[in-house]
Parts: C-alpha cells; sequence; structure tokens
C-alpha cells in the first residue's frame, strides 16, 4: 500500500493523519502493516487528503506493466528470417540436407 508515499506526496506527515484519525501512531503502523478494513482505508485516505484507489495505484501510472514487446507479425519477407518472441533475435531457417 501506498499509505507512507501519498502522505509525503500531500505534505501531511504520518504522525499528523494519526492525529486526524484519532489514533496512535503504532495503530496506524498496524493499519499501514496489516490487514485492514475497507472502512479504516477510507478513512486513511480521508485523512490524506486522496482517493482511496490512490493508497494502491500511483495516479497516472498504469497498475500493470507489459512484461514482453509484442510479437510483430510474419510475413513472406520474413520466411526465411524469423525473430525470436522473447529477445527479439534475429534467427534464420536453414533447409535441411534430408528434407525435400
Amino acid at each position: 500500500m501506498r499509505i507512507k508515499e501519498c502522505a509525503k506526496e500531500n505534505k501531511v506527515t504520518l504522525k499528523e493523519v494519526a492525529n486526524k484519525l484519532g489514533v496512535t501512531a503504532q495503530a496506524l503502523q498496524s493499519v499501514m502493516h496489516g490487514n485492514p478494513t475497507l472502512n479504516n482505508l477510507q478513512k486513511v485516505a480521508n485523512a490524506i487528503g486522496v482517493p482511496i484507489e490512490d493508497l494502491f495505484v500511483a495516479p497516472n501510472k498504469p497498475a500493470i506493466q507489459p512484461q514482453t514487446p509484442p510479437v510483430p507479425p510474419v510475413t513472406r519477407a520474413d520466411i526465411r528470417s524469423l525473430c525470436c518472441p522473447y529477445c527479439g533475435k534475429k534467427l534464420e531457417l536453414i533447409k535441411r540436407i534430408d528434407e525435400k
């Protein structure tokens, strides 16, 4: 969760957030590192001044980054050489002698 980052981005200390919630800093730490309820997360988001979604994903950043580049389509020009779908290295196809 991004409670600490959101507080820092909004120039609010975690102690100030705890005071707004009426809890101790230790109680806020247990919310940050435990399994908080949706109600508690909404209270924390309100205390920081951010939408609850910002506690999970940084704004304007996709949640999931693509892991591999897209594989280009195979054309007739690519029949003798193909690209490896994992690293993009060109692979040359060689006809074996025993093939007809």
